[in-house]
Formats: C-alpha cells, sequence, structure tokens
C-alpha cells in the first residue's frame, strides 16, 4: 500500500470518526425539536384563549349579579329578623 492511500485512508477514517459524534449530536437535537412541535399542538390557540377569556368575564357578571342579589336578601332578612324581635319582646312583656 502507497504511503498516499494509507493517508487517505486514514483520513477518511478520522473524518467518520468525527461525524459520528456530530450524528448523534444532530439526531439529538432533531428528536428534540420534534417532541417541541409535537407538544405545541396541544397548546391552546388564541381562540381557545379568547373564549376561555370570554367565558370568565360572562363569570364575573354572574358572580356581581348574585352578589347583588345577596345584599337584597341581606337586607329582607334583617327586616324579618327586626319584626321577629318586636314581636318576642311583645310576647315576653305582655304580662308586665
Amino acid at each position: 500500500m502507497s504511503p498516499e492511500l494509507f493517508d487517505i485512508i486514514k483520513t477518511i477514517g478520522t473524518v467518520i470518526g468525527l461525524m459520528s459524534p456530530i450524528t448523534l449530536w444532530v439526531w439529538n437535537i432533531s428528536s428534540r425539536v420534534q417532541r417541541l412541535e409535537t407538544k405545541s399542538t396541544t397548546y391552546p390557540t388564541n381562540g381557545d384563549v379568547h373564549k376561555l377569556q370570554l367565558s370568565i368575564e360572562k363569570l364575573l357578571g354572574e358572580v356581581k349579579t348574585l352578589s347583588a342579589k345577596l345584599e337584597n336578601q341581606g337586607e329582607s332578612y334583617k327586616r324579618i329578623e327586626r319584626i321577629i324581635d318586636r314581636q318576642q319582646d311583645h310576647l315576653l312583656n305582655k304580662d308586665k
């Protein structure tokens, strides 16, 4: 074997030896990108987020409405409580 042919074969072996770690590195990056792409398809779209925002705003409106109704009921209960207290006082003090 001529020294030139030996040098060529040695150089090819070195290149192949260097290519193996690079190939593994590229393969690793490729699989990581593929996983990211797969995960990104499960994220909510802008439309989904907008629908969620609208639903939350609707719920906030309903909560405010219920809160106002509960305040009104609280006032009604206070009036009923005053009436019952007066009746109770009247019945307790009736014989005095």
